[in-house]
């Protein structure tokens, strides 16, 4: 069957954004029923800067929660005091050999007694078990050039976070989500979209949305979702430029060794806080070929600044605009990794600048519908929090009082889509087949 330029499909739901986000959003509305089509986006801009502003690391929740005492978390930081539950139900459902690392980190507390105290209380607090509340002792032999020979106080903890393969896990939920769909006929159908190298449009029409910019075909739809990350914003300004997200953005840094520099550091995460010195990193193993082989670091100290995206929105544009704080950040990091060496030689480093997007709290998801429309924009904080966000999604679309009215798309249509994206669902099913990334699926700690 062919399709033509103005073949227009109408579907009831449209989703922006085929991250780890997104994905997840779309297999919850699959369970429930409805068909959705999902979009990545057409920027030329790396689209994996979620894996990296997340450091490729299954987080805990512990090491966020450090900035809080014990009274402010339970005051300020409750979307922490919930991450443990959302993490458990996010490894349940990603939890592939090849994809999270089994071993847990370490953290290194150079603290008072008294600030000891406070750590474990924060841990207790997140629900984390005794494990991570003891001391295991020394571990120099395992932290290499990070051995802490200039720290006093050596009070190492065993740490829940760990590395994960974070494209690699989306590529795979993608296939569940195709074959599940295939298999059980009340699941809806998910329409994955090959990416576009023309600019995607969002027209509104009457009451419903209109999204071109395809080769062959526009799509209709009442309702949008847009979990596209830096994009979103973009998404919105094209539909109404006085649309306004509520999503706080900042910038962050990060840091990557050359391949071989390790440091001689043997444990897959490793994280120190310097109260006095007021020095953070957190430092995650990676490697070209799965999860279990390292052969990079990726290095953060967890700070950032904020980022306004309508002084441009994309990634050339904001490193252009915030030059200053992105070179004062990569001095700022290496000045950190030269206190927390026992050695004195540096290696070189490379930098890429990411952003973070979340509620007005760092890192707490959001969940916002647009003012007066039937938009969602939703940004997990935390990848660790993805498919709890995509439940929230998906709870806040059945409050609208036109949702699950239309659940399916017409079967005629239905079909004529499927054929015409059967060629890219070949080499995306070969893909996950053969386990490959492209080179702009890759994680930036992955080499092209």
């Amino acid at each position: 069957m062919s399709t033509n330029k103005n073949t227009r499909f109408k579907v009831p739901v449209f989703i922006f954004g085929d991250g780890i986000l997104g994905t997840l959003i779309a297999m919850e509305f699959s369970k429930n029923g409805i068909d959705v089509v999902i979009s990545g986006s057409n920027s030329n801009e790396l689209h994996n800067a979620a894996s990296l502003r997340n450091q490729g690391t299954l987080q805990s929740g512990i090491l966020q929660a450090m900035t809080y005492t014990p009274k402010s978390l339970n005051k300020n930081g409750t979307h922490l005091l919930h991450l443990k539950r959302a993490r458990e139900k996010f490894e349940s459902l990603a939890k592939w050999e090849d994809c999270i690392h089994s071993e847990d980190g370490v953290h290194h507390v150079v603290r008072s007694k008294d600030q000891l105290k406070e750590y474990q209380a924060l841990v207790r607090m997140l629900g984390y078990q005794s494990k991570y509340t003891k001391p295991i002792g020394q571990l120099r032999d395992q932290l290499g050039y990070f051995g802490g020979k200039k720290f006093q106080i050596p009070a190492y903890f065993n740490l829940p976070d760990k590395p994960m393969d974070l494209d690699r896990i989306i590529l795979l939920l993608k296939s569940r989500s195709i074959l599940d769909s295939i298999k059980d006929p009340k699941l809806g159908k998910i329409f994955y979209l090959p990416k576009s190298d023309r600019t995607i449009k969002v027209q509104e029409e009457k009451k419903a949305y209109v999204i071109s910019g395809f080769a062959k075909f526009k799509f209709e739809s009442d309702f949008l979702i847009i979990a596209a990350g830096i994009n979103s914003q973009s998404i919105l300004k094209g539909i109404n430029p006085g649309y306004q997200q509520k999503a706080t953005t900042r910038g962050i840094c990060l840091a990557k060794t050359d391949e071989g520099t390790s440091f001689q550091l043997k444990q897959p995460f490793f994280s120190r806080n310097d109260v006095e010195e007021k020095n953070f990193i957190f430092i995650t193993r990676h490697g070209n070929h799965n999860i279990h082989y390292f052969d990079k670091l990726v290095i953060s100290n967890g700070e950032s600044f904020p980022v306004d995206l309508t002084e441009g929105n994309s990634y050339a544009d904001l490193r252009k605009n915030y030059k200053e704080q992105v070179i004062e950040q990569h001095q700022r990091i290496k000045a950190i990794l030269q206190h927390n060496l026992d050695e004195d030689e540096l290696p070189d480093l490379e930098f890429i600048f990411c952003v973070l997007s979340s509620d007005k709290t760092k890192y707490k998801e959001l969940i916002e519908q647009v003012a007066d429309t039937n938009i969602i924009v939703a940004h997990p904080g935390l990848a660790t929090a993805s498919l709890s966000v995509a439940e929230q999604v998906w709870k806040k679309y059945k409050g609208f009082k036109t949702s699950i009215q239309f659940k399916k798309m017409a079967p005629k249509e239905r079909i004529e889509l499927g054929e015409f994206l059967d060629e890219y669902l070949d080499q995306l099913s070969k893909k996950i087949d053969n386990a490959v990334l492209d080179d702009d699926e890759k994680s930036w700690f992955r080499d092209p």
